[in-house]
Parts: C-alpha cells; sequence; structure tokens
C-alpha cells in the first residue's frame, strides 16, 4: 500500500516510522519536525516552544536512548517581575493574599464556571480567568472542560509544588527527536490541493501529483477540508498562535528554575530557562532563556518585555531570535464532539491526526500514543475504539 503523510511534526514522523517498515510512506511538508524544531543559532540552540516529556510516559524509554536528560521540575510564577510563587499557584494562593472558596456544588456547564465552583470568586477573578485568558487568548466562560484532567490543579489543603505529569520531566532537542524518526521518503513542498475521491495531492513547487492509497494528514481540520473540498465540521475550531523569542543573556544568572510564568500584567506568558536543559544550548558562560506569547490575529509587540526581563534577571541580552507558530487548538464548548462527527464521515481510507488533525490539546505524549494506535489500526492490529481510547478515554486523562 501507498500511504501519504501531510505534515512531517512529530505526528507524522511517528506514525511514519510505525508503517514504513511494510508499506511505502511519503511524508509531504516543507520542513520536518514542526512544534518541536530546534534551531542552532551562534553558539546556542533555541525551541519553538518549551517542550519537555513526563519521564513516566510510554515514550520515555525512546527518548533516553537519543540522550534525553532527566529534570526536576522548578516552576514559579513570577509577580510583578520580583517575587517567584511556587506552582501550581492556587496551593500558595495566600501568598498572593488570595483566598480558594471552593462552592459546595461543582457546576460543569463550561470551564469558567467549573473554576468559580472549584477556586470561588477573588482567586478566579484575581489570578485565574486572567491567567487563563492569557494562554488562550479566549474566555474561560467559551472553552469546555473535558481536556482539564491532570492539567488543572484541584483545591487541596496540603502545597503541592510538585503535582503533575511533568514533576519529573525528560529534555531532550528536538533535532534529536527529528533524526531520530527520520522518514524513508520525505518531498519537502507543500500540498495546495487534495483529491480525496481520485486519491492524489497536488504539490506547490513542482505542480505534481502523489497518488495513495490511505491519506494521513496532520494538518489543521480547516486547512485539510479547504484543500480537500470537505464539508468542515459544524462548530468553528478556533486556535491561536505563540511568538517565541529566545534570549542569549551575556552571562549566567543566580535565578534556579525550570520555568516560571510571567506577571499577569504581561503578554509573555511563560519563560524558560533553556540553557540549563541540555548541553549546548548555550555556552558555559551564558544563559539562554525561551519566552512564548500567546495571540489571536496581531501579534504582540515583546520588545517591551525584553526589557523587563533583562532587568528582572540583572543580565544583558547578547541577542534575540524569532519564531511564530501554532499554538494551542482552543478547546470551545462540544468542540470533542463536532470533531468526533466529522471524522467519521471521512472515507475509511482518509485519517486526520495530532494535535490540529484532531483539533485537541495535546501534549507530545498524547500525540505520539495517537499516532502509534492509527498506525496500529491501519496495519490491522486495533479497532478505532483503540484510538479513541488514546485520544479521549482514560489514557488521554491519565486515570
Amino acid at each position: 500500500m501507498k500511504i501519504v503523510i501531510l505534515g512531517g511534526g512529530i505526528s507524522g514522523l511517528v506514525v511514519a516510522q510505525q508503517l514504513e517498515q511494510q508499506h511505502e510512506v511519503i511524508v509531504i511538508s516543507p520542513d520536518l519536525g514542526g512544534l518541536i524544531q530546534s534551531f542552532d543559532v551562534s553558539g546556542g540552540r533555541f525551541d519553538t516552544g518549551g517542550h519537555v516529556y513526563s519521564a513516566t510516559s510510554k515514550i520515555a524509554p525512546f527518548l533516553r536512548s537519543i540522550g534525553a536528560i532527566e529534570h526536576q521540575r522548578k516552576a514559579f510564577y513570577f509577580h510583578k517581575w520580583k517575587d517567584l510563587i511556587p506552582y501550581p499557584v492556587q496551593d500558595f494562593a495566600d501568598q498572593l493574599d488570595l483566598k480558594i472558596q471552593p462552592a459546595e456544588a461543582i457546576d460543569t456547564a463550561n470551564f469558567g464556571r467549573l473554576a468559580y465552583s472549584l477556586f470561588g470568586q477573588d482567586f478566579c477573578e484575581k489570578w485565574f480567568f486572567p491567567f487563563n485568558r492569557r494562554v488562550w487568548t479566549s474566555s474561560p466562560f467559551d472553552m469546555d472542560t473535558d481536556w482539564m484532567i491532570n492539567r488543572v490543579k484541584l483545591p487541596t489543603q496540603d502545597p503541592q509544588p510538585t503535582w503533575g505529569p511533568n514533576q519529573t520531566f525528560l529534555y531532550v532537542p528536538g533535532s534529536k527527536i527529528v533524526d531520530a524518526l527520520q522518514p524513508k521518503l520525505w518531498v519537502e513542498d507543500r500540498v495546495v490541493r487534495i483529491d480525496i475521491k481520485n486519491k492524489c495531492v497536488t504539490l506547490l513547487n513542482s505542480d505534481s501529483t502523489i497518488d495513495f492509497d490511505i491519506l494521513i494528514s496532520t494538518l489543521p481540520i480547516e486547512t485539510l477540508c479547504l484543500l480537500s473540498g470537505q464539508r468542515r465540521p459544524q462548530a468553528g475550531l478556533p486556535y491561536n498562535h505563540v511568538l517565541s523569542v529566545g534570549i542569549m543573556l551575556d552571562r549566567k544568572i543566580e535565578a534556579d528554575f525550570s520555568w516560571i510564568y510571567c506577571d499577569l500584567a504581561s503578554p509573555a506568558h511563560r519563560i524558560t530557562l533553556l540553557s540549563r536543559y541540555f548541553p549546548g544550548n548555550a555556552t558555559d558562560d551564558r544563559d539562554s532563556l525561551l519566552v512564548e506569547f500567546p495571540y489571536r490575529g496581531q501579534a504582540v509587540d515583546f520588545y517591551p518585555e525584553l526589557d523587563k526581563i533583562r532587568r528582572a534577571f540583572e543580565a544583558k541580552i547578547a541577542f534575540t531570535w524569532v519564531r511564530h507558530t501554532l499554538g494551542y487548538p482552543i478547546p470551545r464548548m462540544s468542540a470533542r464532539y463536532f470533531v468526533q462527527q466529522w471524522k467519521k464521515q471521512l472515507p475509511d481510507y482518509v485519517y486526520s491526526i495530532g494535535r490540529w488533525g484532531s483539533h485537541a490539546y495535546y501534549n507530545i505524549e498524547h500525540i505520539c500514543h495517537e499516532a502509534e494506535a492509527t498506525a496500529r489500526l491501519i496495519l490491522g492490529d486495533a479497532t478505532i475504539d483503540d484510538i479513541d481510547d488514546y485520544t479521549w478515554g482514560k489514557f488521554y486523562y491519565g486515570s
């Protein structure tokens, strides 16, 4: 069988590796790595996003085999660019003079109302809602709740700064993952037309076509629909973008953290101390930071924030590196249902997978497991229910 995969991100690379031992597999993408790409810049290395991987996940053995380093998470909220509040903040709300006041009844109508019932008005309106509006670029009251488990820490009487699946995490530069998953057949191009009925795709640069027996798309759902003429899901599937700014400082800094979430007044969401993650991310006498700015529509002006960051860490900036990418699929109300219904109307030789092809807030582990399950389905070793288990079932929620 001839299998064409659209997109060379982690989802496309994993499913290609699983299938190319038994079938002819062609990956079509202008580059490889997608959101896990890393770039060597003037003696340093920067990622497109601060990606880390749970040390207990099923992909941990693979990551360790290519040199991943294990870290203990040190995460904080940088209040007013002065005070480091341990994260998750809801366990340390008293340090911000905020009150956690759970309601007697839980309201699951939407993310905003669920947060109100879990944390109370004071914490939600003064910290939790502004924090989530910044990262999601959307109102919490427009968002569903089905992505929250193991992602939002529930209130507890015992503070737990090491809570969550990435309390112990692995890191390896994305370039090493791409090298390990390099596909046998890669066409360095974009697709401008998908003819699902006649089973072929048209390439941008050569204007040639490639036939397929099976098509696996990791493109955003609306992009797949636009290129193929397929009916779109009934609900809108919005997503945001992220501006990643790499900062090489002129020296080592005294601060010790994995990542920090920026003060709520800042458009910057997260700062990763990337130089401490892996040898070669910076020279021995310097530290490097990766700053992420989520946005929808017009990109943010990040230059004023660089000065705040420089002053906060009492260091000079040697140089910066900038990259715009897709950010997060926004889990709007009933999006999961509409995506599932849309997938059911696809021909049985067309698959839409990955963070964008499923419009789901996946981390890398979820992406890899869904890709593996899709390959097993094509090879006859799994059923469609296995894919649902990986994406929306018990495995996805870690229960």
